[in-house]
């Protein structure tokens, strides 16, 4: 299972620098010498032992922003490609390897920016390099073609405003052109794989656009797979300014969005709502307001996990639950669950689900006794 781990450069700097300036005829950065993970103070060289000083609290090895972990005993794998700057998305290539994207300029000592391919093998894949000219946050893979969303505006050299593909064996730009207006966030996959659907369903799309596929539409869109026009599903996700949509989950009849806004398809919904897949239209879900911004979701049978800056979530004006961090949603009636990890303090950018246990990663210290995997709501 791959996650992502996010340090600190300034840290680095300065032990890397530390260590120069005491062996000062060495002319090359030791690749294996550990790093802290916050400023270093202090350093002194005694015989073969450097000790250091300062704000951290972890000593350990340089793993670059994205590992490889057993999923049992999170033993890092240290044969995958070193990747020089932030991930944002991991998806499968569906044999072994990954597509990842983020906002970096080197993966594997090869200058690859900001979307690369990994093969099964764990090696780079050289000639794969659409090279957005900025951060990808999500991807879709389709079997066929990669889709992604971000804050570029240029892949291969050819204008794509925050939102392309690309040919998944390839790494080509394809003609494909939504042209959104502002960046996109969220990619959803299709609730049917796309091998199983007679026809290809629209592209489902969120983030903080109001105009893209040639149409006006805020925050969250559906686009035709082909053409990249925006189809007729509007759910109309408005804020005070822009409406902004991080996370979109899909079933077979309905879009679960989540984010920061407070209205959708014109009645108040605070940060999530639930709109039907045919039309966009919203449906009242239980009048679930959410209190803090929804980063991520996960379905698991009948449970909805929702993840983010939440701190309550409210079920009318008399019903409050407090949540931090994490909370789980009956998916057909929108009753809040008992399931209560209290993360503390902080906020939780991503879920996965595996089994019977729920991964979450983020900026917290603690969450249910420091596991970091949960048990499901039972």
């Amino acid at each position: 299972m791959l996650r992502r781990w996010v340090g600190g450069y300034t840290m680095v700097q300065c032990v890397i620098g530390l260590w120069l300036c005491a062996v000062v005829q060495a002319q090359t950065i030791d690749q294996d010498l550990w790093i802290a993970n916050r400023n270093v103070r202090v350093a002194a060289v005694v015989g073969a032992t450097l000790y250091l000083g300062g704000d951290f609290d972890y000593v350990g090895p340089e793993t670059g922003f994205a590992v490889l972990l057993d999923r049992n005993t999170a033993t890092v794998d240290a044969s995958f490609p070193h990747i020089d700057g932030e991930v944002r998305n991991v998806i499968s290539d569906g044999q072994g390897g990954w597509y990842i994207g983020g906002l970096f300029n080197n993966v594997g000592g090869l200058p690859i920016r900001n979307l690369v391919h990994i093969n099964s093998d764990k090696t780079v894949d050289p000639n794969w390099n659409p090279a957005p000219d900025n951060r990808v946050h999500t991807m879709y893979y389709d079997g066929q073609t990669v889709y992604f969303g971000g804050d570029f505006t240029n892949v291969q050299g050819q204008p794509r405003n925050y939102v392309a593909s690309v040919n998944a064996t390839t790494g080509d730009v394809t003609s494909w052109n939504p042209n959104a207006n502002y960046p996109v966030y969220e990619i959803p996959a299709s609730s049917t794989p796309a091998a199983q659907q007679a026809i290809p369903s629209p592209l489902y799309v969120g983030g903080i656009f109001t105009q893209i596929g040639g149409q006006t539409r805020n925050a969250a869109a559906a686009l035709d797979p082909t053409t990249g026009v925006a189809t007729s599903w509007n759910p109309d996700v408005r804020d005070f300014a822009f409406g902004a949509v991080w996370a979109i989950k899909l079933t077979d009849q309905h879009a679960f969005l989540g984010g920061t806004f407070t209205s959708v398809g014109g009645n108040p919904r605070r940060n999530f709502a639930r709109v039907e897949l045919n039309v966009g239209a919203e449906v009242n879900f239980n009048n679930l307001d959410v209190f803090g911004s929804i980063n991520d979701m996960e379905i698991d049978g009948d449970t909805l996990y929702l993840a983010g800056s939440l701190s309550r979530l409210n079920m009318g004006p008399f019903i409050v639950y407090e949540r931090r961090g994490l909370a789980a949603v009956d998916m057909n009636t929108g009753e809040v669950l008992d399931w209560d990890p209290n993360v503390h303090p902080g906020t939780v950018w991503d879920i996965s689900i595996v089994g019977n246990k729920l991964y979450a990663g983020g900026g917290f210290i603690s969450l249910y006794r420091n596991l970091f995997g949960l048990n499901g709501p039972e």
